[in-house]
């Protein structure tokens, strides 16, 4: 980004870009690079601005939203500057590209659907599609009434003899007053009104009701008689939602963070979220329950745990396609090894061997600090795929010991049922550089009773290098009975564990 401030000065947003370049992932300094591009030395960005100040901009805010896709407010922001720029098309793009990771977002949507009226043409039903499309993503949203109420006032201000909008109105108005929204009493207000009998048309009332239902009110002549059974069948309505929404309110009020950042969440809002999605996935239908695992991981995207939950819910129904998309999509916000394992895990399960190792092998290229549990799961994989090459299972597991130089893998290799001999010429290869490593050596006291070999030689060069607290534990494990196979791996761990 520097090349774009030779040709200008700005020497508040250089400094801060120099900053960056020490600390990148330091949230407060990308947005204040973002302030001092629109700042632009307190002439603020405007139309009469130079193409460059422009750019500026454009790469301050893309290099923050790549780093940072899930901060809505800036996507927001952006697309509104390119629109007051008079770059409608590059806004209506912004709006779109920030959809691919904030598709739930109600925010994004109503200030993407406010966009798409201030710039209508003739042809309104393009406009109509994307609030359907909104609606199908946020349509039951706890905070969806500005949405809601915003697409009523679209039909309304739009309708015309031809279009049909006046129906639509009454029936999306007859379905909001179904969903449990924080604002419901001014879509009833709205629905009473209509129903008034100084309002109340047939017409209306053949928006309102079933089809199959109408019939019992075309025959009544009297409007008034017709109003008093709207009203009764309607407050039944409410009263069901009213009860709905006092349900959902009770977990809707502890969420103080419905939006993305980087730092920590409260224990009580993790919390707060584990028990609505419980409530959610018991009381409500798929849609509803999607929505709400999609705003959790939007303000818990960091969380490992939230990314794992979503797509074991869709692993116990069997969908397996859908779990492994939303894996990839948390590894995107959150590299942990828990989610990656995972992944692995049901790529393994789903038959797709070699998605697994992929997945293993990038992660192992791309990341400095590689768990245990990784290099575990490498091992395993590689032996699924080449269940009878003694030899190279062990190599690998000699080239992971050289780049660890951690002598827990020792311990790993004896979960397989490898040649004695590979195994015996691991452990002779690694004497020199953990002879005072207690797992190394209560590792191969451990395969030489799982092949009923005698241990004399090993205990006698393991008490020359090992302290006494680890002689002790040593002497107890070659005192210890013949390893029985099939339970070697939880015997060994009962015993480490007991030395912990």
């Amino acid at each position: 980004m520097n090349k774009l401030v030779k040709e200008f000065e700005n020497p508040t947003w250089s400094d801060i870009s120099t900053q960056l370049l020490k600390n990148p992932y330091n949230l407060k300094l990308w947005e204040k690079l973002v302030e001092a591009a629109e700042s632009n030395n307190g002439n603020r960005i405007n139309k009469i601005s130079s193409r460059q100040e422009v750019d500026l901009l454009r790469a301050s805010y893309e290099n923050l939203l790549n780093k940072y896709p899930l901060l809505v407010n800036y996507w927001i922001r952006y697309a509104e500057w390119e629109f007051k720029l008079g770059n409608t098309q590059i806004a209506n793009e912004i709006y779109e590209k920030s959809l691919l990771n904030l598709s739930y977002s109600i925010e994004l949507w109503i200030s993407y659907l406010n966009f798409k009226i201030k710039t209508i043409d003739s042809d309104v039903k393009k406009v109509l599609s994307v609030f359907e499309s909104a609606r199908s993503k946020i349509g039951y949203h706890f905070h969806s009434h500005e949405f809601y109420s915003l697409y009523l006032s679209f039909l309304q201000n739009y309708a015309n003899d031809h279009n049909g909008f006046k129906l639509k109105y009454y029936v999306l108005l007859r379905i909001i007053i179904e969903i449990p929204i924080y604002h419901y009493g001014i879509f009833f207000k709205k629905l009473f009104t209509a129903i008034n009998e100084k309002n109340l048309t047939m017409e209306v009332v053949g928006y309102l009701v079933p089809e199959k239902e109408l019939p019992q009110f075309t025959n009544i002549k009297d409007m008034k008689t017709v109003s008093l059974k709207l009203k009764k069948i309607f407050t039944d309505v409410l009263i069901t939602t009213q009860y709905k929404v006092f349900q959902v309110f009770y977990f809707e009020k502890k969420i103080t963070r419905p939006y993305y950042d980087v730092s920590y969440l409260s224990n009580q809002e993790i919390t707060n979220w584990n028990n609505y999605l419980n409530f959610i996935e018991l009381n409500y239908p798929l849609d509803y329950v999607i929505l709400s695992y999609e705003r959790c991981v939007l303000t818990a995207a960091n969380y490992s745990r939230f990314w794992i939950r979503y797509a074991n819910f869709f692993i116990n129904s069997m969908n397996y396609t859908i779990a492994k998309e939303i894996l990839h999509r948390g590894l995107n916000f959150d590299n942990s090894y828990k989610l990656l394992i995972k992944l692995v895990d049901l790529e393994l399960f789903t038959g797709d061997y070699l998605k697994a190792r992929d997945l293993i092998l990038s992660h192992v290229k791309a990341n400095k600090l590689i768990p245990i549990k990784v290099y575990e799961k490498m091992i395993s994989i590689e032996r699924l795929m080449n269940p009878t090459d003694d030899e190279y299972l062990v190599n690998l597991v000699s080239e992971i010991i050289k780049q660890t130089n951690n002598a827990w893998f020792f311990k790993v290799i004896l979960s397989y049922s490898l040649s004695s001999q590979v195994t015996l010429q691991l452990f002779e290869s690694f004497e020199s550089s953990f002879k005072s490593s207690f797992i190394y050596w209560s590792s191969w006291l451990f395969f030489n009773k799982k092949i009923d070999a005698d241990n004399a030689a090993i205990l006698a060069k393991s008490l020359q290098f090992l302290n006494d607290d680890d002689k002790l534990k040593i002497n107890k494990i070659n005192n210890y009975k013949k390893i029985a196979s099939p339970r070697f791996d939880e015997e060994y761990d009962t015993l480490l564990d007991s030395f912990a």
